[in-house]
């Protein structure tokens, strides 16, 4: 032998060995022996090669002077003498995990061949397995680590050792091979082809299958792929599994075997990954998605000029901060009192809609809280966060922070990879048009405004009956309201403002708008309507037309057609710092943010 100890096998001696005798190694078996030079001289049993270690040990037994025993080869053709062994002659085409599936239907009871004693005196019980399943042509999946698979998809009652697994060799044994067990399983393919072909597979255990699959190592562990396998059967193309912690009863009910925490954790994540690539994957295919929505979804803007559109549809946005956030941070600047009536006091200031009701509040909070004063002139522009000097338009119908909003509808899709995090954001956009589409068709026909606006507005008549108006010009529109704190409102229903500036601001009638126009419509011609005075955006029409197009998700990677020149367009991931540990899925608090402690 002029090869080292690593590079010889147990396939591979015969292989040679079938080639100088010239005989097909589908259809022969080969039994390898030889007599020790340790033990010569005594009346000993030849040695079988059956594995790998059996090649290393004859390949360390040297005499003294230099020389190896001769090795003694029987051929004999098996599918003539032993109806047991199947070869076969079609070469189904099959993958490495199909291999090693369970020969016995439906995981019935090993029929036994002859008997064995009670008191287990060295007679094996021997039994003849069931004629080989016919394998498919085709097995997909072909990205799956092969090796893990074939552990996996065993039924537990046949216990293998996989021997062999090689690009183009594929070999799985008994795991009672080393006691002279004979089942046997020897899979190949060519460098052209990914499918492999069966070239042997001898179907008769020689080993005692009742003490092999009770016995210590018949004790075998899950793996993160059993696990991905088992979600991808029970929740297909779903990102939202069971918790690690359920999937540990899932995995043992469903193969008999036992996984950890973390294997099932592992696995839960590989499943994630099968539905859309690695967090890797997704940065390499960014831009063949981006190409993907955009042609799903016609008028979808992907690329830089965004921030131009934005400009260009919204002229009028403006830059603010959020009033609740700022509240926090004002409550940690202040001591020696209530940090809670603090941020209150604040918010009302915030949100006066009169320039002399602000100053009026704003006086006193300065005055009891001047470090709280003296923050604010230091970091935060007046008119960044006070409603009476704020340059935009603001609706107050939403009062909840929108940025807060999305983070807690994606709360678990942050989670995600970047392809994953945005088919969920897809889809929850999807989600929300085809809600509203629905609720914006169910509205009668003589509804003209959206429903939180209607019922603002019919509040707000009741309370307008009751004040005083006065006529101030009544070819202009222009009225004086005594309201009911008994203060004069100006009204001008022609330039849709009040004194109390709720109507420039909100964007719909205020009490003493509604007040006047009920007066005016007394003479007016033709008679005002509330949808008149009101924004169009509060109007059903828009209401219905804003969510008219339909949200499409992007199918599948595997359905793609991309031209050449998006294919060639990749992004690489950030770099980051690996930390040891969990890794943290919440992001930081902010300033003056306080999250409660979990409960144990």
């Amino acid at each position: 032998m002029n090869k080292s100890k690593g590079e010889v096998s147990y396939v591979k001696m015969v292989e040679k060995i079938c080639r100088k005798k010239k005989v097909d190694e589908a259809t022969t078996k080969l039994r390898v022996s030889y007599f020790p030079f340790t033990f010569q001289g005594r009346k000993l049993r030849p040695n079988y090669i059956r594995d790998d270690e059996d090649v290393v040990c004859y390949y360390e037994d040297v005499s003294e002077e230099g020389l190896r025993s001769v090795l003694h080869v029987e051929v004999t053709n098996d599918v003539e003498q032993n109806q047991g062994i199947d070869e076969n002659e079609g070469f189904d085409q099959v993958l490495r995990e199909d291999l090693v599936r369970g020969y016995v239907a439906n995981n019935e009871d090993i029929p036994l061949v002859g008997g064995a004693d009670d008191s287990g005196g060295g007679v094996l019980a021997m039994y003849v397995g069931e004629p080989s399943q016919q394998y498919p042509a085709v097995v997909e999946n072909e990205d799956r680590d092969v090796e893990g698979n074939a552990s996996e998809a065993i039924l537990w009652v046949d216990e293998i050792d996989i021997t062999k697994s090689e690009p183009l060799r594929y070999v799985v044994a008994c795991s009672e091979a080393h006691n002279g067990c004979d089942w046997y399983i020897r899979a190949a393919r060519r460098d052209t082809t990914k499918p492999f072909s069966i070239r042997t597979h001898r179907n008769i255990h020689s080993c005692s299958r009742s003490s092999t699959s009770t016995g210590r190592r018949s004790r075998r562990k899950g793996t993160p792929t059993m696990v991905a396998s088992l979600l991808a059967e029970d929740y297909p193309g779903k990102l939202t599994t069971p918790p690690p912690k359920d999937l540990i009863d899932l995995v043992q009910g469903r193969f008999g075997v036992q996984v950890s925490y973390s294997t099932a954790w592992r696995g839960k994540k590989e499943a994630a990954n099968d539905i859309r690539g690695t967090p890797e994957d997704g940065f390499r295919l960014v831009h063949s998605y981006m190409y993907m929505l955009e042609k799903m979804n016609h008028g979808t803007v992907s690329n830089q000029s965004l921030i131009k559109a934005i400009a260009e549809v919204y002229p009028s946005s403006h830059h603010g901060h959020c009033i609740f956030h700022l509240s926090q941070n004002v409550k940690l600047k202040v001591f020696g009192v209530n940090k809670a009536v603090c941020g209150k006091k604040f918010r009302e200031c915030a949100r006066a809609y009169t320039e002399a009701e602000f100053l009026r509040l704003y006086e006193v909070f300065s005055f009891t809280y001047p470090s709280a004063r003296t923050y604010l002139d230091e970091w935060a522009d007046v008119t960044k966060w006070a409603r009476c000097y704020f340059r935009g338009e603001k609706y107050n119908i939403d009062t909840s922070n929108s940025v807060e909003s999305i983070n807690g509808v994606l709360e678990r899709a942050r989670n995600y990879s970047l392809l994953q995090l945005i088919d969920a954001i897809v889809g929850k956009i999807a989600e929300w048009f085809a809600k509203h589409r629905k609720a914006s068709g169910l509205l009668p026909s003589g509804q003209y405004l959206v429903p939180f606006v209607e019922k603002e507005l019919h509040i707000t008549i009741k309370k307008a009956k009751k004040l005083v108006v006065r006529e101030l010009n009544g070819y202009n529109l222009e009225y004086s309201v005594i309201g009911g704190d008994g203060k004069i409102y100006l009204v001008d229903l022609r330039s849709k403002t009040c004194s109390c500036r709720r109507f420039d601001i909100d964007k719909y009638p205020c009490v003493h708008a509604i007040a006047a126009t009920l007066t005016a419509n007394k003479d007016a011609a033709p008679e005002l309507r509330a949808h008149d005075l009101s924004s169009k955006y509060y109007w059903i029409e828009l209401w219905v037309l804003a969510y008219t197009r339909t949200i499409y998700p992007v199918p599948h990677n595997s359905q793609w057609v991309l031209p050449q020149e998006i294919m060639q367009q990749f992004a690489y991931p950030p770099d980051y710092e690996v930390k040891q540990g969990r890794r943290q899925e919440t992001r930081f608090p902010s300033v003056g943010e306080h999250r409660g402690r979990k409960k144990r």
